[in-house]
């Protein structure tokens, strides 16, 4: 891929997104769209964490414990809910929304100095500062 499509791809993901009009027939292809891309993350964190806690002999479910499935599932889960909320999301082409929603789920993890130190996207930030960003 070269430089060109990648900048295109990129400007095409970081663009502002309007906001509709609530009920309005955009609105409601916005947030179908927002709900597949949630729907998409969620099946394939799942489908990585479960083998993951296996093969840590972690073996069990929320509901029927053991304490330590639970445990060691938000800390496997959390990280690659992440990773996979992000790619999914850029390549959905709504990296500003998902990049908001990733930094205020860590931010309710770790305190703001390493929010702000690792989790520093652009787009992202400006959309949560109320600015626009244009690159």
């Amino acid at each position: 891929m070269s430089k060109f499509s990648f900048q295109k791809f990129w400007a095409w993901t970081t663009r502002e997104i309007p906001e509709y009009t609530r009920w309005s027939t955009p609105w409601l292809q916005e947030a179908a769209y927002k709900c597949t891309v949630f729907a998409i993350t969620g099946s394939s964190t799942m489908y990585f964490v479960r083998p993951a806690l296996a093969k840590l002999g972690l073996e069990g479910s929320w509901r029927e414990g053991p304490n330590s499935y639970r445990i060691g599932s938000l800390f496997i889960m959390t990280p690659i809910y992440t990773g996979i909320l992000l790619t999914v999301g850029t390549l959905a082409g709504r990296h500003r929304f998902f990049s908001v929603v990733a930094h205020r789920m860590w931010s309710r993890f770790l305190p703001k100095h390493v929010i702000d130190r690792v989790l520093t996207c652009a787009p992202g930030v400006a959309k949560k500062a109320g600015e626009n960003v244009t690159k």
